[in-house]
Parts: structure tokens; C-alpha cells; sequence
């Protein structure tokens, strides 16, 4: 095989780039598994970016570095809150849909020890819009043609299975949640809301291991 691109991960940095790059040629990646099995995929939370006043810079990075004690590289927070609303515009741009308040404004979160509401989010699924979006952009393809210009392929370690008939019921294992539960079964993170509503839960993270589930 030949390839003018070898991205090694299939997560927001290994796509990123991919759909970038494919502009100037042809693009493979190469993931350990299944091309949606990665963090960015089951991202729960949301991502960091000065966007409104009162917020700034000079804010972020203080509680970074605060936070961080005394670990962090100060030029990699620097260059990571600085270019964080650039990307956040790619993002938008490639179809990643963020929660907006009624008057049209991002609907910002303030979690940690963040002073001031920078955090954007998709309902409790930020990974998974964006995942998707970049997937569908990316115009992945098993081809191993590498003259086509602008193609991104896929390789993997492994095929996908088949998925597994929906049981009635599911025994909960030592490091799920319910996002890939809902993926496992229904091939749809989203559907993790069904099981919650279905198993009358308090919220998606009051799971524990040994508890039985109901699917349908």
C-alpha cells in the first residue's frame, strides 16, 4: 500500500489532521481496533475554549496552571488556550453542533476549576457529533487506491463483528458505561437514554457492576 499520509489513531487528532491533509493527497489511517472505538468517540463532557467576555486568555491559563500545581509546561497551555478558538471554529465548520441558549449564544459550562463558563458542549455527548461528523467528512472507504487524490482509507486490526440481537437484559462488566452499552447493542450512543428512562435511573453515570439491565 501506498499513501502520501499515515495517520496512526483514529481519535480528534488522528481525523483532524486526516481531513486537512486529504486536500493535498491521499490520506491512510490506522487504528487498533474499530475505527469509532476511541475516547473522542465516547467523550462525555465538553471542550475548553475563551469565547465570551468576561472571559480571557490570561483567566484560562491561570486556572490551568493553577490547577496543574506546578505540572504543566506553560508554553503548552499558552499555545493550547490560545489556539483553542480557532479550532473550535474547524469544528463548527465541519458540522459539530454545540448546545446554544435560546437567543442563539453557546450555552457555556462552568465545571473544575474553571473561574469563568468556558466549557462547550453537546448535551452529555460532545464526543460523539463530532466523531460522527468527522467520519462522514473524512469519505472513509476500504479503498487501497492511493492516486485518488482527497480519499482518506481506513485500516484496522480487525473486521467488524456483526452486532450482537438485542437481549432483554444486560449485565453490567467491570468498565462499562452506558454509552458503549447503547453502542454495543444498538449501534447508537444516544440510545443510552432509552436504557436510563427504561431502568427508571437517576442519571446515565448510576451504574455499578453486577446490575442488571433491561434493553427492551
Amino acid at each position: 500500500m501506498k499513501t502520501d499520509f499515515l495517520v496512526i489513531g483514529s481519535g480528534a487528532a488522528g481525523l483532524s489532521f486526516a481531513l486537512k491533509a486529504a486536500a493535498h493527497g491521499h490520506v491512510t489511517i490506522v487504528t487498533k481496533g474499530e475505527m469509532n472505538e476511541c475516547n473522542t468517540n465516547y467523550a462525555q463532557g465538553g471542550i475548553c475554549s475563551v469565547t465570551y467576555a468576561p472571559d480571557t486568555f490570561e483567566k484560562h491559563i491561570r486556572d490551568t496552571l493553577v490547577c496543574g500545581a506546578g505540572k504543566c509546561d506553560e508554553a503548552a497551555v499558552e499555545l493550547v488556550v490560545k489556539r483553542a478558538p480557532e479550532l473550535i471554529r474547524d469544528l463548527i465548520e465541519w458540522g459539530t453542533r454545540f448546545d446554544k441558549t435560546p437567543d442563539g449564544r453557546f450555552e457555556l459550562n462552568r465545571e473544575g476549576g474553571h473561574t469563568e463558563h468556558r466549557i462547550l458542549h453537546h448535551e452529555d455527548l460532545t464526543g460523539v457529533p463530532y466523531y460522527t461528523r468527522t467520519i462522514t467528512l473524512s469519505d472513509v472507504s476500504d479503498s487501497t487506491d492511493s492516486s485518488k487524490t482527497g480519499t482518506v482509507t481506513a485500516s484496522t486490526e480487525t473486521e467488524r463483528e456483526d452486532k450482537t440481537e438485542i437481549p432483554a437484559t444486560y449485565t453490567v462488566q467491570k468498565g462499562d458505561c452506558l454509552i458503549n452499552i447503547a453502542k454495543k447493542f444498538f449501534d447508537d450512543a444516544s440510545k443510552y437514554k432509552d436504557i436510563v428512562s427504561l431502568n427508571n435511573l437517576p442519571n446515565a453515570n448510576k451504574i455499578y457492576v453486577g446490575q442488571v439491565l433491561k434493553l427492551k
